[in-house]
């Protein structure tokens, strides 16, 4: 009887393992770009539906600054950077407890100022606006709170 080595058959070269062993991550890898995400799901490490403190917890801020809290007419955190920081102020608005609406102002050559002026998905629509200070707005709202339905909508209809 003729042994083979392994993962042949008899005439095969036993080359063409390595080859698999190189083409299965480059398949996974090209699966992988064309079916991510194209969205921004969370701004400086925080996203949508998050209680309060755990939106304190997760906010990356770029440099040190200050927490403020307030009811108009519904619960939001204010954090306040320093003049000329990649984000000089982000406000996190609550609905219900949960965070439905997040603004920050960040430099014009900030990672999240790049983008379309309104991006949308089923669940949030993003919107940038460059402000008179050369600085961007970028807002991420729900789509599914009634107390932003109306902003929502002039977003969609093209408002800024």
């Amino acid at each position: 009887m003729v042994s083979h080595p392994v993962n042949t058959h008899p005439g095969e070269s036993p080359r063409r393992a390595p080859w698999l062993a190189l083409l299965v991550p480059l398949l996974c890898a090209l699966l992988w770009w064309f079916l991510r995400p194209t969205s921004t799901t969370h701004l400086r490490g925080v996203r949508l539906g998050l209680s309060a403190a755990d939106t304190r917890a997760s906010f990356q801020a770029p440099s040190p600054g200050s927490w403020a809290s307030e009811m108009t007419p519904e619960p939001s955190l204010r954090w306040q950077g320093p003049p000329g920081a990649p984000v000089s102020q982000a406000t996190f608005e609550f609905h219900q407890g949960m965070l439905v609406a997040i603004r920050l102002r960040v430099a014009p050559g900030s990672p999240e100022a790049k983008g379309p002026k309104v991006e949308v998905t089923s669940a949030r629509v993003i919107a940038r606006k460059k402000e008179p200070s050369g600085e961007v707005t970028v807002s991420m709202i729900s789509r599914s709170c009634p107390a932003h339905a109306a902003e929502v909508n002039r977003l969609l209809r093209g408002g800024s």
